[in-house]
């Protein structure tokens, strides 16, 4: 009987420990991998900078544009699919000329689709 309850007071020790281990690791759960790598990569866009990248996300090739009175076509490949304003002044997005949302300084946008015809443009300018 001696070995049986030295057993039992082993493994109910074992357990405590284990449950302890289990409660303190909890917090530990990492955030989605998409967050992170969203928010990892739109910091990437520099300050006093507009930059247009292809893919959502932040993805894909990236167009950084400096200035505070331009007006953008979209990225190389005819399309921009998100966007980040690090500028000093509000960005217009319009399509086909007329103004169809405006970007404040220090905004952006994940998921745009920004096609051939759009321009972003920053300070006084106009398409």
């Amino acid at each position: 009987m001696k070995v049986k309850r030295e057993s039992a007071a082993v493994f109910s020790a074992l357990a405590i420990a284990g449950a302890g281990l289990l409660a303190t690791a909890a917090p530990a759960v990492a955030a989605p991998a998409t967050t992170a790598s969203v928010t990892a990569t739109a910091q990437n866009c520099a300050s006093s900078r507009l930059c247009l990248y292809t893919g959502v996300n932040f993805t894909g090739s990236v167009q950084v544009i400096a200035g505070t009175n331009f007006c953008a076509a979209p990225a190389a490949s005819g399309s921009t699919r998100s966007i980040v304003n690090n500028l000093s002044v509000p960005v217009r997005i319009h399509s086909l000329g007329a103004p169809v949302r405006t970007l404040p300084p220090g905004a952006s946008d994940n998921d745009i689709t920004i096609g051939a015809g759009g321009r972003m443009c920053a300070g006084s300018a106009t398409p």
